[in-house]
């Protein structure tokens, strides 16, 4: 093998273990929100984000684990297991909604939450936590009470709070299926964006 043609070879190999080395992993910690619920994968928000993550030319992958029905106590459950095996750079967290909408304790949602927190923070200090928000028939005060645990756990654990990504349609029966609790396919796109705005400044 020639001088040239090694050279081309070891800078070809170095390469690609670079690229290698460059992947980071954003993890997705949620429930049917997150999980394609009654639409295509491919339509979901976590794809889509994953897309402009591609757009921009991002070395981070995701890896989306939410699990339809899914509350605060099982996600931090199966978080012991995903977060050594898939070590992220970044923790999306987006649950908590199965909680309020079954009505369970919120002192305890607001114990499993933080020590959701503090597990992904032996991992990464890149943390979002996704504020959650209940329909208005639960009552305004219990609403309230429920959406102030996302604030309140966010100033406690000095994390990033990224605000209710189905905010802006919330009262729009059109952008959900049947169910009237699940986002349409055609939502999926106003919640990758609002994910993204609070993302953008962590994959750059």
């Amino acid at each position: 093998m020639s001088v040239v043609s090694a050279l081309l070879m070891f800078l070809l190999l170095f390469g690609l273990q670079v690229s290698a080395n460059e992947k980071k992993t954003i993890l997705i910690i949620g429930d049917s929100l997150s999980a394609a619920h009654g639409i295509p994968v491919e339509t979901s928000w976590p794809q889509l984000l994953q897309q402009k993550l591609n757009e921009n030319n991002s070395v981070y992958n995701i890896i989306n684990t939410s699990i339809s029905g899914d509350t605060s106590y099982t996600a931090l459950n199966r978080s012991k297991t995903l977060l050594p095996q898939f070590k992220p750079d970044i923790c999306l967290i987006a649950i908590g909604a199965n909680d309020g909408l079954q009505g369970l304790s919120l002192k305890q949602l607001k114990i499993n939450l933080y020590a959701l927190v503090k597990l992904c923070q032996q991992h990464t200090d890149k943390i979002i936590l996704i504020e959650m928000k209940l329909p208005l028939n639960y009552g305004k005060a219990f609403s309230e009470r429920f959406s102030n645990i996302y604030h309140d756990i966010t100033k406690q654990s000095s994390i990033k709070l990224l605000p209710f990504f189905m905010e802006s349609f919330a009262l729009d029966m059109s952008m959900f299926l049947d169910d009237r609790i699940h986002p349409a396919e055609h939502a999926q796109p106003v919640m990758a964006n609002i994910v993204w705005q609070g993302l953008k400044d962590l994959v750059q």
